[in-house]
């Protein structure tokens, strides 16, 4: 395990494999080179800092085209259901504003078979 620079979070190695994606006609083979993989998910404290660094994706300035009117929805709605407390995992981050923090980040979103 390893802390990440940038944000603090903890990474682990996932090895090198090999192994059967898909089912039935759709099976195949895949190998998946070793990479480096956040051990939980984002949080709020963490993405608040990539919003210090990155204005252009908070709540109040983020393209329209980016997110689907939920962003962030729960930092702003005091009866919400989600925590916007620090140390809670970041919920209402769309695919575009996800990618933008891995990148910031020095990394990438995983890939499906890196994912399966």
């Amino acid at each position: 395990m390893r802390q990440h620079q940038t944000d603090g979070a903890e990474m682990v190695w996932i090895p090198d494999g090999q192994f059967t994606m898909g089912d039935g006609n759709e099976a195949h083979n895949q190998t998946v080179q070793g990479f480096w993989m956040y051990t939980k998910e984002v949080t709020n404290g963490q993405y608040r800092k990539f919003l210090q660094a990155n204005p252009e994706w908070k709540a109040d300035q983020i393209d329209r085209k980016l997110h689907d009117g939920d962003y962030l929805k729960h930092w702003q709605e005091k009866t919400s259901e989600c925590s916007s407390d620090d140390q809670y995992p970041v919920v209402y981050v769309s695919w575009y504003a996800a990618k933008a923090y891995a990148e910031w980040a020095g990394g990438s979103l995983p890939t499906e078979a890196e994912w399966e």
